[in-house]
């Protein structure tokens, strides 16, 4: 354990100073399997605060991710990428000896970017799934809503992009305004994130698309 520590803290200094792909590559197959457990604690355990997002007097409780059915796992381990990489190059070696030491403490509180007030309102209002003939959860298929495709004609594309509070809704808002016709689950795909937060965007950009 203690070779592959130096392993690694010695992997990322070297990144620091090359920013080379090779060596950022070899950074993430040693962190692999602790972003994957961090990644599935993140989903399947730990429950949020509603307090948090909303005031301690607004709303109570707690919710999980992985009941709330708005995201899955891999949407989770895309963001704690991004958030390693940010953690990667603050990495100070004078302050800190052991990168793994450093990467864990900055990790143990934290939550995905996409967790705002807009995505914990969702988690109480309209489903954006529906059950089949089965029982089971489903996120209903469905074209990009037309009247999205109209308004994007005549709005202010700037005044919503900066109500969009995360990179992943504003990626989303880019593939929706690239690719007309899609279903949710082909626009899941081409902006890499699962279709459940998908389905969570558009509502937000439907919601802001009223008050305009």
């Amino acid at each position: 354990m203690k070779k592959e520590n130096d392993e690694l803290t010695n992997l990322v200094i070297d990144y620091q100073e090359t920013k080379a792909q090779a060596v950022l590559s070899a950074i993430f197959k040693l962190l692999e399997k602790t972003i994957k457990d961090k990644a599935k604690y993140i989903y399947n355990t730990k429950y949020f605060p509603i307090s948090h997002y909303y005031g301690a007097s607004e709303k109570k409780g707690t919710f999980n991710l992985r009941k709330s059915n708005l995201c899955d796992i891999e949407d989770v381990r895309q963001e704690l990428i991004v958030e390693v990489i940010r953690i990667i190059n603050n990495f100070n070696p004078k302050l800190n000896k052991k990168f793994m030491r450093y990467l864990l403490s900055c990790v143990w509180n934290w939550r995905p970017a996409f967790i705002t007030a807009d995505f914990i309102g969702q988690i109480t209002s309209e489903k954006l799934y529906k059950i089949n003939s089965e029982g089971e959860e489903e996120l209903t298929e469905q074209l990009m809503p037309e009247d999205l495709n109209r308004k994007f004609i005549d709005i202010d594309l700037a005044g919503i992009e900066s109500e969009l509070t995360t990179p992943l809704e504003k990626k989303v808002l880019s593939v929706l305004l690239n690719s007309k016709g899609l279903t949710q689950v082909e626009i899941a795909k081409e902006a890499g994130v699962s279709k459940q937060m998908i389905g969570m965007v558009i509502a937000k950009i439907k919601n802001i698309l009223k008050s305009t």
